[in-house]
């Protein structure tokens, strides 16, 4: 079942303090991740023959929704 409007980005695995420390040293490192992105469910085939073929470095990502991020910009 998929739910619109539902964005899932990470979860944090320390306390609020520790995760602020984390915050503040990469932004002010300007920190960044790579990123695979790939668009709509039907892409998921391409994104997994990077990931077996050894090919990928970073995060991969399905993009559902471009217009939502869109206007979250």
């Amino acid at each position: 079942m998929i739910f619109r409007d539902i964005r899932v980005e990470g979860s944090l695995c320390a306390c609020r303090s520790e995760s602020q420390e984390m915050l503040n040293l990469v932004s002010k490192h300007n920190i960044t991740s790579k990123t695979n992105a790939v668009h709509g469910l039907k892409e998921i085939p391409k994104l997994l023959e990077l990931v077996h073929g050894g090919k990928m470095s970073g995060k991969g990502i399905v993009i559902i929704d471009q217009e939502a991020i869109d206007k979250q910009a």
